[in-house]
């Protein structure tokens, strides 16, 4: 049986080869198919609802519901993803969101739809924490959070490739095309992974049932390894710090919390709790908060823009960072601009300085939140990383369940708008405070 150790010590330092980074695109591709097929009932609601004659209120129980259904994938296809593989549930996950997006086109009542965002929901977020992992797995060492940053790069920019053709689609061909193409994305995209996507070394090492594979994946990714290599015991001093012990590791959930993982799983878990918050805040409250202020659509749409802008720009760079200078000081740091910069929006209002900082806003909510997703890859070992993912990723969702809970209470209070983003701006002042006490080691 191949020795882990030495299977993740060789991945870790062996150079940076054409397929890996073939391998790595197809990940940052099973993200930005997630963001086209999570913003695409979004895009298509006002076609939507007159054709279906759906109320408002019905639309936020469906909108609601995908996003409980995406905590709880999150969570429980992660730690599958950890017993059963990462390319087996990638695959699983995608075929999932082929059936559920194609449903969304041919049903009939509101009872249907409801059911079926809430599968979408959980097959979206089911397919992240296993992507993740497998990146982070395949990455050598001194690139992994930026390579892990990069693919959480993907959703927004689907997201935003998804908004604009979504929308030419549904007014030249209609909205049901929209989950058409949808649905054919991710069902072609399963069948590339499935012939041409390597399944992790780092697991298959794990695993005795399925380590007599390891030999020729591992000359795939690294073509001069020695193979009988693998099998040799290393020194512990050579291992990567979060892959040693891990046969002492149950890919559970409950690992999560034992007095290893504990404080750092906690922590993580907030901070992207707060992001989920600050992110829903932002992208969908904002626009209300602007209108009842007395200022146009067209302004609020700006200023969302530059939120996005700045998002996929921060969560680009925010591995590169994260490798640079850290945890402690990357995570707080981006919070508390992020902080400042919501506050500076009621005190700025109706200006061009109002636009910058929703740009400087959304870049530090994006290092923030790819930066968490990063850390989340990195600390945990091989048996528990999608798990481990896969509970950032339920947190953050939760934060985004929590935001529609909180606003409207702010909002009930009629506060002038200085005093409603300074409110707001509270959250990612508290979790700087928090990140600052995180462990001051660079991600390995």
């Amino acid at each position: 049986m191949a020795n882990p150790a030495r299977v993740s010590t060789v991945l870790a330092h062996a150079p940076f080869t054409a397929y890996r980074g073939f391998a790595i695109a197809l990940c940052v591709l099973v993200a930005v198919v997630d963001g086209l097929d999570f913003v695409a009932i979004g895009v298509v609601a006002p076609l939507m609802m007159q054709d279906m004659n759906l109320s408002a209120g019905q639309l936020g129980a469906i909108l609601a519901l995908t996003q409980i259904g995406a905590a709880i994938g999150a969570l429980a296809l992660g730690k599958a993803a950890d017993r059963y593989g990462r390319k087996l549930l990638i695959i699983i996950s995608l075929l999932l969101i082929a059936a559920f997006t194609w449903m969304t086109a041919v049903a009939k009542t509101f009872e249907t739809l409801l059911v079926v965002r809430f599968l979408v929901g959980l097959a979206l977020t089911g397919a992240l924490p296993a992507t993740l992992a497998l990146t982070s797995e395949l990455a050598p060492e001194r690139y992994r959070a930026t390579v892990v940053s990069l693919v959480v790069a993907g959703f927004p920019l689907g997201a935003a490739i998804g908004s604009l053709a979504g929308g030419v689609i549904a007014e030249t061909i209609g909205w049901k095309a929209v989950f058409y193409f949808g649905a054919a994305l991710p069902l072609i995209l399963a069948v590339i992974i499935y012939y041409a996507l390597p399944e992790s070394p780092r697991f298959l090492a794990l695993n005795d049932n399925r380590a007599r594979y390891i030999g020729a994946t591992m000359k795939r990714l690294v073509p001069n390894v020695d193979a009988s290599t693998l099998w040799e015991p290393i020194s512990k001093s050579l291992i990567p710090e979060s892959e040693r012990d891990q046969r002492r590791t149950p890919p559970e959930i409950r690992a999560l919390f034992t007095a290893e993982f504990i404080t750092p799983t906690m922590m993580l878990w907030t901070l992207l709790f707060c992001s989920g918050i600050l992110s829903n805040v932002v992208l969908v409250w904002l626009p209300t908060i602007f209108n009842e202020a007395g200022y146009s659509v067209g302004y609020a749409s700006r200023i969302v823009g530059a939120i996005n802008i700045g998002a996929v720009l921060g969560m680009a760079a925010a591995g590169r960072i994260l490798d640079s200078v850290g945890p402690r000081l990357t995570i707080s740091m981006a919070f508390l601009v992020a902080a400042f910069a919501t506050a500076s929006l009621g005190l700025i209002e109706g200006t061009q300085l109002a636009i910058l900082a929703a740009a400087v806003m959304g870049l530090f909510l994006g290092i923030t939140t790819s930066a968490g997703y990063a850390l989340s890859a990195l600390i945990y070992p091989t048996a528990i990383r999608s798990s481990g993912v896969g509970g950032g990723a339920a947190a953050l969702r939760i934060g985004t369940v929590a935001a529609p809970l909180i606003m409207p209470a702010l909002l009930s209070f009629a506060l002038p708008m200085k005093w409603t983003f300074a409110s707001v701006a509270i959250v990612p002042f508290i979790a700087a405070a928090i990140a600052s006490r995180f462990r001051n080691t660079r991600a390995s």
